[in-house]
């Protein structure tokens, strides 16, 4: 991939995901689905339509730059139950599950082994490996939640019946298709485990080339990122990096985070040996006519000033966005943030403030918001 297709457009990300799930939103009228609420507000999500990321690197880079986000910039861990991984394309095999579509884990693995006594062909159990079956028997036993490689191994043992084999149900015509039929399988493991997976509900035409992080069960504490590059690309621990930092507060809205963000990939790389290059010539291009980059270089000269001391505490100084509908969308409020700051420090800031504001304010609109100082 090429630095200069990078596409960081959260705010017109966000309206199509939010316009997606609408359209999900009203297949999903039509499905038995729709009488079973979630237990945990998780709703009929949209990253199913998208491949998953199910990346044992992409984990560890996850892990390493949460951990480095919370320690640097942030006055307090966040709570994560889950984390997704989506790569912004078509998802290959539409009717495979991933570890998001499970939302009650105990009662999915309880369905499973009660079904050693279903009369086959109804029962899924004797399907899946000896070694999956000892470890929800396990499971069970000792009242544990599935660690995130067991989740996948579970995940990627369905999807393998749902591929090779022929399931069928109570009450379901008798007559067996003569190959296996992975759309209808998904159907009947929809059916049986109402209670525990996210239905199908259909492939949808998709927006690509996105960089986003949602909170997909706010609420909750469940993400999704979604990246533009794979596992395999020099730019892959840049924007999950990026992306990473945003699970702080995913509902902020603002140039000055998206630029902390772009600085956070930037010190995350260089702590951990991966390659910034391929962003560092993109911002250089851009530096007075790309909003990231100009984010990019405002948020390092501020940096500069203030210490990171300071900028641990720029994401608890939000305000509502009144100009989007959700409530629960937020700007920074940088005149509250700079009365933190001591001067001359905080005249500096200012100042590097509107040097690069004046290019900034070009890009703001309703949902990603940038305010210039008022603080003298």
């Amino acid at each position: 991939m090429k630095p200069k297709n990078i596409n960081f457009n959260r705010t017109a990300s966000r309206i199509y995901m939010l316009l997606l799930l609408s359209c999900l939103a009203l297949q999903s009228c039509k499905s038995p689905h729709s009488k079973h609420p979630h237990p945990d507000n998780t709703p009929i999500i949209f990253h199913q339509q998208y491949q998953p990321i199910q990346d044992w690197q992409a984990y560890r880079i996850f892990d390493s730059a949460l951990y480095k986000a919370q320690l640097w910039y942030a006055a307090h861990n966040v709570k994560v139950d889950d984390i997704v991984f989506r790569h912004s394309r078509p998802k290959k095999n539409p009717y495979h599950l991933s570890k998001a579509d499970i939302f009650d884990w105990p009662r999915l693995l309880a369905t499973l082994i009660n079904e050693q006594n279903a009369q086959a062909p109804q029962q899924l159990w004797h399907y899946l490996t000896q070694n999956t079956r000892s470890t929800i028997q396990s499971l069970l036993e000792n009242q544990q939640t599935p660690s995130r490689e067991q989740k996948i191994t579970i995940t990627n043992e369905i999807n393998r019946i749902i591929d090779a084999q022929t399931l069928t149900w109570r009450g379901g015509p008798t007559a067996q298709p003569s190959k296996p039929n992975p759309r209808r399988n998904r159907q009947i493991l929809d059916n049986r485990f109402t209670h525990s997976l996210s239905p199908f509900l259909g492939i949808a035409k998709i927006q690509t080339r996105l960089l986003l992080c949602e909170n997909y069960n706010a609420p909750g504490h469940r993400f999704a990122i979604y990246l533009n590059s794979t596992p395999d690309k020099k730019a892959f621990p840049l924007e999950l990096a990026h992306e990473t930092f945003h699970v702080l507060n995913p509902h902020i809205y603002s140039w000055y985070v998206e630029g902390l963000a772009n600085v956070f990939a930037q010190r995350f790389a260089q702590e951990m040996g991966h390659d910034f290059t391929p962003w560092q010539k993109m911002f250089a291009k851009g530096k007075t006519t790309k909003p990231y980059a100009i984010a990019y270089y405002m948020m390092s000269e501020i940096r500069q000033v203030a210490g990171d001391h300071h900028l641990k505490t720029l994401i608890y100084h939000t305000m509502p966005n009144n100009n989007t509908p959700s409530q629960s969308d937020l700007h920074i409020n940088i005149d509250s943030w700079l009365k933190t700051i001591p001067m001359p420090k905080r005249q500096k800031i200012i100042q590097i403030i509107r040097h690069h504001g004046k290019h900034l304010k070009k890009h703001t609109t309703d949902k990603i918001g940038f305010t210039l100082p008022k603080t003298p």
